[in-house]
């Protein structure tokens, strides 16, 4: 697969279990914004249990890896000779 392709997979990935995550989430997440930044501050409380968690997870892990796979391709895309 070419580096897009291996990045495109694993933006796909990771919006997949960042979603199933959020679904399957029971709690409270809030999210405090203030001027100077040092003050801002996010806050989550709460679980996301069953399948969905360890799909949810599975998911992410499996993009990080698409991710650095991206990475490494495209690194080395830079070194490899051309005609």
């Amino acid at each position: 697969m070419k580096e897009w392709s291996w990045l495109a997979v694993s933006v796909l990935l990771l919006a997949l279990g960042i979603g199933t995550l959020f679904n399957y989430w029971s709690g409270s997440a809030t999210i405090g914004l203030s001027w100077p930044l040092s003050g801002a501050g996010v806050t989550m409380s709460g679980s996301a249990t069953g399948l969905g968690a360890a799909m949810g997870l599975l998911s992410i892990l499996l993009g990080l890896i698409a991710l650095l796979v991206s990475a490494v391709h495209a690194v080395l895309a830079r070194f490899r000779a051309r005609p």
